[in-house]
């Protein structure tokens, strides 16, 4: 996909986005922190970077390749008062998005008591899965020219 910075500083991927509540980004290419556009907020987890950490590389050292893969989650900024989003790198390929909603519920007493629904979505980022897709689809386009 490129680097997403460049995507949405130049507005190209705000467009695409105007109908969407919740989007998961692959190959996002860019360090872990917070992302925001006009519509959407959210963070952005460098696979990479969470590897160094998890080995204890210096923080010099960790910089280096921080730019290869990544997963962003972006929530509408309207709908983020009601869901109350929580974003979390479970491991060095598997992101959570979990979003609260809270809701009363009528007893049989005619007296309403607050209750939270939990909804937790996983996004599974495979590393190099996409080059090596480039590279069978390469491979297959070869065979059929022969």
């Amino acid at each position: 996909m490129g680097p997403l910075e460049t995507k949405l500083g130049g507005g190209s991927l705000e467009s695409w986005l105007l109908g969407v509540d919740i989007v998961m980004i692959p190959e996002t290419c860019m360090p872990t922190g917070k992302v925001r556009t006009a519509f959407h907020s959210g963070e952005n987890f460098s696979h990479m970077e969470w590897k160094r950490r998890k080995m204890g590389v210096h923080s010099r050292a960790a910089k280096r390749d921080v730019r290869t893969g990544g997963m962003c989650i972006l929530v509408r900024n309207s709908l983020i008062p009601v869901l109350h989003p929580t974003w979390e790198l479970v491991g060095p390929d598997l992101v959570k998005l979990t979003v609260r909603v809270q809701e009363k519920k009528r007893r049989g007493g005619g007296k309403d008591s607050p209750y939270t629904r939990m909804l937790h979505i996983f996004g599974v980022y495979l590393l190099h899965a996409n080059s090596d897709y480039r590279g069978s689809r390469e491979r297959i386009n070869k065979e059929r020219e022969e």
